[in-house]
């Protein structure tokens, strides 16, 4: 549906603002602002793509909202150079090039990643977000082919469905700067191996890390306040999966506490859940400070 809309408004009725031309250059479509430029789309056929650093004797700093979406799965992106005079990459930037784009050069020049950005790239394994970033926008790789990736430090929440449906993602690294990870982050990831949650976090949203199934173990931080529910399941018809499912259980003493998977709680003793769910994975040790989980 985002998508589609996107096309009308983007793809259809796009129209310059006012006082900016668009223009093209070797087959980057852009806009001038009489400062800077952004590249707005490409109509080459260049599969090895190196995005030019300056038009018109001015910086290149920006790959505009849908820049790249436009081929659409055509196979002809193979490889594209980000210069280091770009700061911005606008949603939906290189979304849905589920054709050969294996390789995308990200520079320290980056600021911003945005929504949908990388998503749905499922060949897309060489990438790396580079420590200049402090904005990394909603599912901005969801689905997509990356392989391992390091948080930023300047990054303080993972957004909602940020590597969600990356099913090739083995390493991740989290800043101690991290005090939020959104819904759905890392839902899908299931060859996602090890995971260390900072001690910062205090909330995790809504199935976060469903269908992580190698993961081992996680431990929840001792400031955690909050896991938002995935699904209501009552105590009495809990049951345990090999993947990680959130479900509520009736403490001994109130409130409603929600756990992951393998239930090891300290400091409370649950009422009605199945034996053989000490035997399922991932195990999620939590503490003491776990408060009440909004419905």
């Amino acid at each position: 549906m985002k998508s589609a809309l996107r096309f009308l408004l983007n793809g259809i009725l796009w129209c310059a603002p006012v006082g900016v031309m668009a223009q093209s250059y070797e087959g980057f479509l852009y806009t001038n602002t009489g400062t800077t430029i952004t590249i707005t789309g490409y109509t080459g056929t260049n599969g090895l793509l190196t995005i030019p650093s300056a038009i018109d004797g001015l910086p290149v700093t920006g790959i505009g909202d849908s820049a790249f979406q436009w081929l659409l799965g055509s196979g002809s992106l193979a490889s594209v150079t980000i210069p280091a005079s770009v700061t911005t990459i606008g949603d939906y930037a290189f979304f849905e090039q589920a054709g050969t784009l294996t390789n995308v050069l990200v520079p320290n020049s980056v600021t911003s990643i945005g929504a949908y950005a990388f998503a749905v790239c499922p060949s897309l394994t060489n990438i790396a977000i580079p420590a200049s970033v402090t904005n990394l926008g909603e599912a901005a790789f969801e689905s997509c082919g990356i392989r391992g990736a390091i948080i930023p430090a300047a990054i303080t929440s993972i957004a909602d469905s940020a590597f969600a449906g990356s099913s090739f993602l083995q390493s991740l690294t989290l800043p101690d700067t991290v005090t939020s990870i959104g819904d759905r982050a890392f839902s899908g990831c299931g060859r996602l191996q090890a995971l260390t949650i900072p001690d910062a976090v205090t909330n995790i949203g809504a199935a976060a890390f469903e269908g992580c199934q190698s993961l081992p173990s996680l431990t929840l931080p001792a400031g955690i306040t909050t896991i938002i529910r995935l699904h209501p399941i009552p105590a009495a018809n809990f049951t345990c999966s090999s993947s990680p499912s959130i479900a509520f259980l009736k403490a001994s003493s109130s409130p409603r506490v929600a756990l992951i998977g393998r239930l090891v709680k300290e400091g409370f003793s649950f009422n009605s859940f199945k034996s053989d769910c000490v035997a399922s994975r991932p195990s999620f040790i939590a503490p003491a400070k776990l408060m009440s989980v909004p419905r």
